[in-house]
């Protein structure tokens, strides 16, 4: 296995991307799976077996064998019992909070975990519907893995089609050993990978998402964003709409965060945390520039020979523009990831821009004068427009530039001398 193969398992800034882009196999199989929920964690292994024996399941099982081969097949079939196994392995937080034996430090984040919960429905006005009321216990430091593909010369993830779903610029495995097996039959085809961690997700109110081992023990305010994050998309899911939903969560997520920390005497660890996102910001518009980049020299030529030299130069100009920015604008914390193999074409490929419309909402909150109720209103305004007028509104209130915005008054614009 080549170490563009391996999972990047230092590299904190990528977990919101991840998180991200779980969803939507995630929510297939919480479909199929919704009458698992009503079981106890003690019976799950019994519920399970019962629902084998509803036509529903049946005829979804059918339709599964009889579309795709062995691959397909068990691709959905560990999906599907990745997602039995945290459900049966859930454990009430309240029963844990009784524990004497538990770790201490696990109490003070369970109860954390609880408290931010508490401001979210209480100050925020999102409907918990029970989740983060359980944990589990992984016993590994990621829920799920994304294996992402791209060519030799393009910054376009290769999709991955599955039935029912379609097709998408990942493919999600509960096992790393899976995603491994995976990568390496796609780099037998001659593609570029990237394997992304991913810490957490959200079945969309599919079940009652339980706190992970993964992130449990995050730092407060990327805890406290984590969580009111995934409320939201229990609470608002606009379909179809990524960037919307994305951009909405975050801005929430970020915001909700500051807040509460303020408000809960931990506001001398806001500037850390507006200083690490406001990187992560940084870092991925110089991402976002050096996809573009990448796209228009590719474009450029099509013969094999002139495209390998194409490729090299262009690399190299990307990692002088990350030089270029570092004194200034980037701190250097990425020039190990920048600089190594698994800066390729599959993992910048994956960093998407789904986060577009975030400083839009951030007016649209300052415009409702910092009430979240104002706010919300407003934005069951813009969903209930259609997509043309929604964007048209997004894109008046935002400043349409290609800018960080990562503690909502700062913004700076990436240019890089090398391009």
């Amino acid at each position: 296995m080549t170490q563009n193969q391996s999972t990047d398992q230092t590299m904190a800034v990528f977990k919101v991307m991840n998180v991200n882009a779980a969803r939507p196999l995630i929510v297939l199989i919480s479909y199929f799976y919704k009458q698992v929920d009503s079981g106890v964690n003690g019976l799950i292994g019994l519920v399970f077996r019962q629902l084998m024996c509803r036509w529903r399941f049946v005829v979804f099982l059918f339709f599964i064998f009889n579309m795709g081969g062995c691959e397909t097949i068990s691709f959905y079939r560990q999906l599907a019992v990745g997602q039995v196994e945290i459900l049966r392995d859930r454990q009430p937080v309240e029963e844990l909070l009784r524990d004497s034996s538990i770790d201490n430090g696990l109490r003070e984040q369970l109860q954390k975990i609880a408290g931010i919960l508490s401001y979210a429905e209480s100050r925020v006005g999102l409907v918990s519907g029970g989740s983060y009321s359980t944990y589990v216990d992984l016993k590994r430091d990621y829920v799920l893995w994304n294996v992402y593909a791209a060519k030799t010369y393009s910054v376009e993830s290769v999709d991955q089609c599955y039935p029912l779903v379609g097709c998408l610029p990942y493919r999600g495995y509960f096992s790393h050993q899976k995603a491994l097996d995976h990568a390496s039959g796609l780099s037998a085809d001659g593609l570029e990978i990237y394997i992304g961690g991913v810490p957490a997700y959200s079945t969309l109110g599919w079940f009652k998402d339980p706190i992970l081992s993964s992130f449990v023990n995050w730092g407060d305010q990327e805890l406290a964003s984590l969580i009111i994050h995934e409320l939201l998309h229990q609470n608002i899911w606009l379909k179809g709409e990524g960037q919307f939903n994305e951009s909405l969560a975050t801005f929430v997520g970020n915001q909700a965060s500051l807040d509460w920390a303020q408000e809960y005497g931990e506001e001398k660890k806001n500037g850390q945390f507006i200083e690490r996102r406001k990187q992560w910001q940084l870092f991925r518009e110089f991402v976002v520039l050096a996809k573009g980049y990448l796209r228009a020299q590719f474009s450029s030529s099509q013969d094999s020979h002139e495209l390998k030299l194409i490729k090299l130069n262009a690399m190299r100009k990307v990692r002088d523009c990350y030089v270029e920015l570092s004194p200034e604008v980037l701190d250097g914390r990425y020039e190990d990831f920048v600089f190594g193999e698994r800066f390729n074409n599959a993992f910048i490929a994956s960093v998407g821009v789904y986060e577009g419309y975030r400083s839009a909402f951030k007016k649209l909150f300052v415009l409702s004068d910092n009430d979240w109720a104002i706010f919300f209103g407003r934005v069951q305004e813009l969903i209930a427009l259609d997509r043309k007028s929604r964007q048209i509104k997004l894109e008046s209130l935002s400043d349409n530039k290609v800018t960080s915005h990562a503690d909502y008054d700062y913004t700076r614009q990436i240019h890089c001398e090398a391009f």
